[in-house]
């Protein structure tokens, strides 16, 4: 997706503001966030910087664009407003909620988006995480949906139960523990290491 025209010569000038936001449809609720105070209006739709219902974005990171070696990943974290919206925002549920992130400029005079903001990444919701040590902190784990072309490659996982979700009654895998699984994208991707347990 190109850049457009308007934002990028907005950039480039010294008024325009740069932002950054997330869209969540989740399934306790679809919210919209800013990485800074405020709101804007982006295409109909209103990002604020603080959720009253959710919290607010506490990180973002977005894949590095190099030679297209590995799928598009996108991780933010969120820091909600209790404990009770941690929780929900982390049940078994949200695994596969649609995430869109974005970033873009706004003139600081009127308040308005300059331009189109340019869609750096869409996909789904892959690990909610809620660690011991995190208090109301949620981190998420984004994957694209470049991700499911690697489903129907049978030698990706190299796990029991996807194993036998394929070939019912094979054993095969059963005794393999430890390994560490990626996903390759390209021929630079790395390959997954193989630790076999001692067979009794």
């Amino acid at each position: 997706m190109a850049i457009d025209p308007v934002l990028r010569t907005a950039l480039s000038g010294p008024v325009a503001h740069p932002f950054k936001a997330v869209e969540v449809i989740h399934p306790y609720k679809t919210f919209r966030l800013l990485d800074g105070l405020g709101f804007l209006n982006i295409g109909g739709n209103v990002y604020v910087g603080h959720d009253p219902d959710i919290g607010g974005l506490s990180s973002l990171r977005f894949s590095e664009e190099g030679a297209g070696e590995e799928a598009p990943d996108f991780q933010f974290g969120i820091a909600a407003i209790n404990e009770t919206v941690a929780i929900a925002l982390c049940q078994p549920s949200a695994q596969g909620s649609i995430v869109k992130a974005m970033w873009g400029a706004f003139d600081p005079a009127t308040g308005l988006v300059v331009g189109a903001p340019y869609v750096q990444f869409v996909g789904r919701i892959d690990v909610p995480t809620r660690g011991v040590l995190m208090g109301d902190a949620v981190s998420f784990e984004c994957v694209s949906g470049f991700d499911a072309f690697f489903e129907i490659d049978q030698g990706r996982r190299l796990s029991f139960a996807f194993h036998n979700s394929i070939f019912p009654g094979d054993v095969f895998l059963q005794y393999v523990v430890d390994v560490g699984i990626s996903t390759p994208w390209g021929r630079a991707g790395t390959r997954p290491a193989l630790t076999k347990a001692v067979l009794p």
